[in-house]
């Protein structure tokens, strides 16, 4: 076994310089011919225009790996249907994504695959606004009439290069390589280190990312790493693979990730986890040329062929091709599923219960590590940072607090422990709800703030913001707003801290909390295909009229075939009545509680738990969640804006401007993550059945805690 990986064969040098001309090839040729020569027409119908299709891809068409595996199911199209026109655009940035789609559209693309979840703000911003185009998103959750999102079961392979290294490992340690920790491929590496252990239990999985798509040189430093430290085999789980060049050119084995390389690697190259798109895009196309397409998530994996493993190299000893074939079929059968209990993560919680498997909604948002995995060390802080933050909400808002756990998990694992985080919490919607408390509450944070000297001060929800955060411009530390409802330029009125263009241009910035409503709405639909009308019930806070200009602002120049109504309420008994009215209403289908503090009869604020509580008691009508927290407090469901996720992107902010100390070129961002998420107890009380396909990519409660609240509809002595 030794010798394997310590000295190359004649016939592994000519391996290695074939492996080398195929990257020249790639990269010299086919991304040029792609790019240049446009359309890759076929023999069409002299009398039917052909069916133009577009993809996209975030990188190189040959980087051999993620963008390299679509790009081969693309041409593959074309063999099988001759009345379709492809056009492959590649090295997409984010930043342009919608532009190139829009221009696309104008010219006559009928349908466009977006091949990476980065295109998903594009993909939303575009659906609405064209809805004769028919949008495909991998790895993505946004969902709409005309967008279908797809994904491939590549964990299933991944077990089986787990079981592959850990068999043709000599040390006992393994690696494995990523960019972004993605679900998807956090349930890859789960799976590769699950099956690496079912060999040797004791195994050392040595993990570490790259932290982007582009870090050539990053990466051969990560690589030396792993081999001073006793890898052998390492799994390539980024999406280009000229890294494994660098792995193997060290004498150590390779295991490669999206596309089958064999044929131009070396015996060094044991294997890869590979997607096979064509298999997926042939039925979606011909869904969409039979008129039969429909919205919704499609995932497919060793079963169809969708992912498979690639061939093997002849290293690897017969009896151990026998195995992992033998496994291979298991899994291709259903007889063993990957993700079987009990599982517990890196911090010993149970994950997945003893003898169940991972449910879908488990893999489509899986976030944690299972034990076993070595990670590097969290690297130190250079210094010890001083952070403030200042919350409108109480200490356990359902609003504030998944914001503020997502900050602290950002600034935990991107500065380690030598961080000093304060919180103060306003109560603006319950104690301190008129102006004259909000205010005297606000020369506290102040006061604290001014005494703390921190180095970073972030503020929640927008009478944080206004109350304190632009009270703080020009102070020598950056300040990041998050989870604000008012329009940023509508602030920069009160304090510029904006220049024309919207870009930052003092020491302020932050997120701003993009409701998706749009989403929310296409969701529900799946749900309930005749809805036709919603009503948005909301307050008339400040926030309440905020979220009214939201709205009306996501709704604005849409197509939609769901109607919006927006009422406002300001007292208890007014909101009390509106349910009433909207529960005797048959044109109203489905109610967007956004009341979240109005005045009881002693003039006391009433807070968005018990207006909550009070919908769920007295509402005959599903509700759509403002926030994913609501449906697991018991509100039926839909899609929302992501709070910790909004939380853990002003955090990255924050690091941002910790590190390199200036707001101005850092732009303000909306919330960029929807989660679709549904109580199943709530649609049993409304007998409504939501469809498998919608609960595959949705975060699903099974029980809620207002649900069965015993405690009085009328807080308060209304």
């Amino acid at each position: 076994m030794t010798d394997l990986h310590q000295h190359h064969t004649a016939d592994d040098t000519v391996s290695m310089k074939t492996f080398r001309l195929f990257w020249t090839l790639i990269f010299r040729g086919l991304v040029v011919c792609l790019l240049l020569a446009g359309w890759n027409t076929s023999n069409c119908l002299a009398d039917t225009p052909p069916l133009k299709i577009a993809f996209l891809y975030n990188g190189p068409v040959g980087d051999g790996g993620w963008n390299y595996s679509h790009e081969m199911a693309r041409l593959k199209l074309a063999d099988d249907f001759p009345d379709i026109e492809t056009l492959a655009v590649a090295n997409v940035p984010v930043e342009d994504a919608g532009k190139i789609m829009k221009n696309l559209v104008q010219q006559g693309t009928k349908a466009i695959f977006a091949t990476s979840a980065d295109f998903s703000p594009a993909v939303e911003l575009l659906a609405g606004r064209f809805p004769d185009t028919t949008f495909f998103l991998c790895d993505g959750t946004f969902r709409a009439a005309n967008v279908t999102t797809y994904s491939g079961k590549i964990h299933q392979p991944a077990y089986l290069c787990g079981i592959l290294a850990a068999r043709m490992s000599t040390t006992n340690h393994i690696g494995f390589l990523g960019e972004i920790p993605s679900p998807a491929i956090l349930s890859m590496l789960n799976a590769f280190v699950l099956g690496a252990r079912s060999v040797h239990p004791d195994i050392t999985v040595a993990t570490d990312w790259t932290g982007t798509r582009n870090a050539s040189d990053k990466i051969c430093c990560l690589l030396e790493d792993f081999i001073s430290r006793g890898v052998d085999v390492y799994f390539n789980g980024i999406h280009a693979a000229l890294p494994m060049q660098t792995a193997m050119d060290r004498g150590i084995f390779a295991i490669g990730f999206g596309t089958d390389l064999s044929a131009f690697a070396s015996r060094q190259l044991l294997t890869s986890a590979v997607f096979d798109w064509s298999i997926i895009y042939e039925k979606l196309i011909r869904d969409l040329k039979q008129g039969s397409l429909t919205p919704g998530h499609r995932c497919e994996g060793l079963e169809s062929g969708a992912t498979r493993l690639g061939r093997l190299s002849p290293a690897v000893p017969s009896g151990v091709v026998e195995d992992v074939e033998r496994l291979e079929n298991d899994l291709r059968e259903g007889r063993f599923k990957v993700f079987t209990g009990p599982i517990f993560d890196t911090s010993g919680r149970l994950r997945i219960g003893r003898d169940k498997s991972a449910t879908q909604d488990q893999m489509k948002h899986m976030d944690w590590l299972i034990s076993g995995i070595d990670p590097l060390p969290a690297p130190r802080p250079e210094r010890r940072y001083r952070i403030y933050i200042v919350q409108s909400y109480e200490n356990d808002h359902v609003c504030g607090i998944p914001q503020e756990r997502g900050i602290r998990a950002v600034i935990r694992d991107r500065l380690g422990d030598g961080v000093e985080i304060r919180t103060h919490y306003m109560n603006t919607k319950t104690v301190n709800s008129s102006p004259s408390l909000m205010r005297a509450d606000a020369v506290k944070a102040l006061r604290a703030i001014d005494a703390f000297k921190p180095d970073l001060v972030f503020t929640l929800d927008d009478n944080a913001f206004r109350e304190v955060g632009l009270k703080l411009a020009d102070k020598p530390f950056p300040v990041v707003f998050s989870g604000l409802n008012g329009q940023p330029r509508d602030y920069n009125r009160i304090l510029r801290f904006l220049n024309d263009a919207g870009m930052p241009t003092r020491n302020i910035t932050g997120v701003y909390e993009k409701l998706h409503i749009l989403t929310a709405l296409n969701v529900m639909q799946e749900v309930l295909p005749d809805i036709r009308h919603v009503v948005a019930l909301l307050d008339d806070t400040p926030t309440g009229r905020a979220i009214r200009k939201q709205l009306q602002h996501e709704m604005s120049g849409q197509k939609a075939s769901i109607s919006l109504t927006i009422r406002t309420v300001s007292t208890l008994n007014d909101y009390l009545r509106e349910i009433e009215r909207l529960n005797a209403d048959p044109m109203v289908q489905a109610v967007y509680p956004a009341v979240l503090s109005v005045k009881n009869r002693q003039g006391k604020s009433v807070g968005s738990r018990d207006t909550l509580r009070i919908f769920l008691q007295r509402s005959r009508k599903p509700g759509i969640p403002i926030n994913f927290t609501f449906a697991k407090l018991g509100l039926f469901g839909g899609a929302s804006v992501d709070f910790g996720a909004m939380g853990e992107q002003a955090g990255n902010m924050g690091v941002h401007l910790l590190r390199h100390q200036n707001t101005r070129p850092l732009p303000i961002e909306s919330a960029h993550k929807a989660v679709i998420t549904f109580n199943a107890a709530r649609a049993g009380m409304l007998g409504i059945e939501i469809p498998n396909d919608v609960l595959a990519t949705a975060e699903v409660f099974t029980d809620g805690t207002l649900l069965d609240s015993r405690q009085p509809t009328d807080p308060a002595g209304e």
